[in-house]
């Protein structure tokens, strides 16, 4: 459980087996912070995760997050395809913003 009590999604290998490795925590801006009613959350993932896979067990944590186009930043930057995330990594979930 997370600090607030919250279950934290947990990411499986090949083998459907569960893998817990590394922490990551995850910060929701504009309407993703709207879609999960929160802030940040931590997600556990295992050594070797991309940040497409994040992506994709992010996209399961709710149905407006599975349809909304969104940006992942980590640690501050865009990252590669492919890149791989690493324990005590800051993703930021950044969907597209509208003003003037």
């Amino acid at each position: 459980m997370g600090e607030t009590g919250e279950k934290k999604p947990v990411l499986v290998d090949r083998y459907n087996r569960h893998v817990i490795d590394m922490d990551i925590t995850v910060k929701c801006f504009a309407a993703a912070r709207d879609a999960l009613a929160r802030d940040e959350f931590h997600i556990e993932v295992s050594e070797g995760t991309t940040i497409e896979v994040v992506e994709q067990e992010i996209r399961k944590l709710s149905s407006q997050l599975a349809e909304m186009p969104f940006m992942l930043a980590l640690n501050m930057e865009y990252p590669a395809e492919g890149t791989l995330v690493k324990e005590g990594d800051e993703l930021a979930i950044i969907p597209p913003v509208s003003g003037g």
